[in-house]
């Protein structure tokens, strides 16, 4: 199960379509992506279990499209994070009750999905990068676990939960011990690492994780952005050129060992970030918001 697969997140928003402002792709627009992955790709990983990725399961089902999903719950923050870089959060006990609601409401919504489609539906995620200092939607290791745990309870696929890959060494074993599995992300552009450098940086940080456990571990979000003006990353290294050599030199390395990482992202997403088109957080895709390959 946790073999070699081609695999890749998946995120349908275009133009003027948010999860913020709850414009979603329709069923048709829905349909056509998942025609352009199913060709390329055995499973997809989606982080909510709302409306968007109610249709992709419904277009799996309905038209028969050789994909597997990966779906995860959407963590909204239940406790303050001040060192957040760029949301100073001061959160109130009426925001925290909101959200904990929200939370508890993903997670019922989650075990739904994964019981109505058992078949479409291969692994559960109890949230995505809910424990790092920067985050801004922190949630406690134990609640994590919890949500694990219900997830576990309830539903007959395999369960995890998504995180950077350094948290999971030492940092918060109460979730890696309620885990079925660890979900890690790796991301060498972030740490300034060159794109000489990028794979083995991978592959350490992959191996590392696997050596701390006797869990199974897959990589859950690894990629190179194809733009950015953002200096915590090296700029001049954000191309479609680099991109491609990333991607094509670590599958080598995944099929070599047959292990199963995702590639984050199918789609540029603009929808992401601030208003300038050229930063990183919208051009992580694999294709272009267009559809077109890069």
């Amino acid at each position: 199960m946790f073999s070699y697969k081609r695999a890749i997140c998946y995120s349908g928003y275009r133009k003027t379509q948010s999860p913020i402002t709850k414009v979603y792709p329709t069923y048709n627009e829905v349909l056509e992506d998942l025609r352009i992955l199913e060709k390329e790709y055995d499973y997809i990983r989606m982080y909510d279990p709302y409306k968007h990725a109610q249709t992709v399961l419904e277009v799996i089902r309905n038209e028969k499209i050789n994909l597997k999903v990966m779906l995860g719950m959407d963590l909204a923050a239940e406790y303050s994070n001040p060192n957040c870089p760029w949301l100073k959060q001061n959160l109130s006990e009426e925001d925290i009750k909101r959200n904990t609601a929200h939370n508890d409401e993903s997670l019922r919504l989650l075990i739904e999905l994964g019981n109505k489609y058992e078949d479409e539906i291969i692994f559960l995620a109890a949230g995505n990068e809910a424990r790092p200092s920067w985050g801004d939607n922190l949630v406690t290791n134990e609640r994590v676990a919890y949500f694990v745990n219900e997830l576990k309870k309830h539903c007959k696929q395999p369960v995890s939960y998504c995180e950077g890959w350094d948290l999971w060494v030492g940092q918060i074993d109460p979730i890696l011990e309620a885990v079925d599995f660890v979900s890690a992300h790796i991301y060498p552009m972030w740490n300034k690492v060159s794109i000489k450098e990028a794979v083995q940086y991978t592959i350490d940080k992959f191996e590392e994780v696997i050596k701390y456990t006797d869990k199974p571990v897959i990589i859950t979000e690894m990629g190179w952005a194809t733009s950015s003006n953002n200096n915590e990353m090296l700029v001049e290294e954000a191309n479609v050129i680099n991109q491609k050599y990333y991607i094509e030199e670590f599958n080598k390395y995944l099929i070599k060992n047959n292990k199963l990482g995702f590639y984050f992202e199918a789609f540029d997403e603009p929808w992401k970030g601030g208003n300038n088109p050229i930063e990183a957080e919208k051009n992580w895709g694999l294709y272009y918001v267009n559809r077109t390959k890069k």
